[in-house]
Formats: structure tokens, C-alpha cells, sequence
């Protein structure tokens, strides 16, 4: 299964969009720009049509403040919520005991990151050494899953388990070519042959000329 990234900044264009392809996909991930622009008007609405949705604010703050905001997350009906498996053990824990009805993923490294990204802001390990330790992190913390690169699909199925959720950003379908600020590629494909349980796709999707093609050729590839 795969979340469509809602890459808009403005109600009209996210609506006209949802409402052209929600009779095939209920899967989005709201970020934070459309977030930012629109607010909790645009998880009502998704909601309002039956959809699952994963909001990707990436928190990371001290703990009292991220607590206190997962808390007012509770009054609406989120189902998927990131925060950044950096703000460190204690945030992580204030996180999983604010919440027990929202899923709450870890972001482990931003996949428009590379090795020589980590070297520039003073993170000395190797780039998997980061991810890996990050995502045992998340799990003794309960939190329901991490985002990764699709290059950790596996290693983290096989060593944290199969329940562990791994969503898995920075997939390009074979028919899209454009390059872009990730760094972290993989085909929808690949990631669900190596065991990921979501993709997140957007620009791919949002940015054709016909959405709902594009849907069906992914799925088609998956």
C-alpha cells in the first residue's frame, strides 16, 4: 500500500485533487506545508471521505512541548503521526504516553540526506550505523514504526521484526524520470519485495496530468 504525498499549499487545489482520486486511493500523507496553509480543516475533510491519514509533521521539541501538542492531535481522527527519532529517548517516550490512538513512526534519517550531509552537521558515524541505532531506539520507545530509505527495508525486518512498520519515502515509479531533491531512491517494486508496509509517493502522482493513470500504473508495477 502507498500514501499519496498532498503536495499543495491551498484548499481549492488539495480538494480537487482528493476528489478526483479518492474513489480509487483513501491512502494520503499530509505534510507540512498544506498543514501549514490549511490547517486541521484538510484532516477533516479527508476524513470526511473515508480516508486513512498519515500526518507527517516531523515533531521534535523538548518533551513537555511535544507532548502537549500530540495531546490536542488526540481531538481529531489521525491515524499515522511522525516525529523525529532525534529529539532522543525521553521525547520518544512522552510521545508513545501521550497517545494510544494515533501510530506514531520515527523518523530516522531524511532521505534528501547522504553521507557527506551527516559529516556537515557533525554526525561522525556511517549513515547506516545512524539509521540502524535510531530505529532500535524507536522500538524501545513502542513507537509503531519508523520511516527509512528503501535501503533498510530488510535489515530492519530482519533484525527489530515484522510487525515493526516501515514506511518508505524518496519511491520513484519507473515511468517517472524527473530528478528532484532526493537522494534515497528505490521503485515501488522493489521496496514491496523487500518488505516495506508503506510507500509514500508524491510528486509522481500530484504532478501528472492524469492522476489516476498514474495510481493504477504503480499499482500495475507493484
Amino acid at each position: 500500500m502507498f500514501f499519496i504525498a498532498l503536495d499543495f499549499n491551498n484548499f481549492k487545489e488539495f480538494k480537487e485533487f482528493v476528489d478526483e482520486v479518492i474513489d480509487i486511493h483513501k491512502f494520503f500523507k499530509v505534510g507540512l506545508e498544506l498543514f501549514t496553509a490549511e490547517g486541521f480543516k484538510v484532516i477533516d475533510y479527508l476524513k470526511s471521505k473515508g480516508a486513512v491519514v498519515f500526518l507527517d509533521l516531523k515533531l521534535e521539541d523538548i518533551p513537555n512541548t511535544v507532548s502537549k501538542t500530540i495531546k490536542v492531535l488526540n481531538r481529531f481522527e489521525i491515524d499515522y503521526l511522525t516525529v523525529h527519532i532525534s529529539g532522543g529517548r525521553e521525547m520518544l517516550i512522552s510521545a508513545r504516553e501521550s497517545t494510544d490512538k494515533i501510530k506514531l513512526i520515527g523518523v530516522s534519517v531524511l532521505t534528501s540526506l547522504n553521507q557527506e550531509d551527516l559529516y556537515s552537521i557533525g554526525i561522525n558515524l556511517p549513515l547506516s550505523a545512524v539509521v540502524m541505532k535510531r530505529c532500535f531506539l524507536a522500538k524501545e520507545c513502542n513507537l509503531d514504526g519508523v520511516v527509512v530509505s528503501g535501503n533498510f527495508i530488510r535489515k530492519i525486518k530482519e533484525t527489530i521484526g515484522k510487525n515493526f512498520l516501515v514506511i518508505v519515502p524518496g519511491v520513484r515509479p519507473e515511468f517517472y524520470n524527473k530528478k528532484d531533491d532526493q537522494k534515497q531512491v528505490i521503485t515501488p517494486k522493489e521496496a514491496i519485495k523487500q518488505g516495506a508496509d508503506f510507500l509514500v509517493i508524491g510528486r509522481a502522482i500530484t504532478q501528472s496530468k492524469d492522476p489516476i493513470e498514474a495510481i493504477n500504473a504503480i499499482k500495475r508495477e507493484i
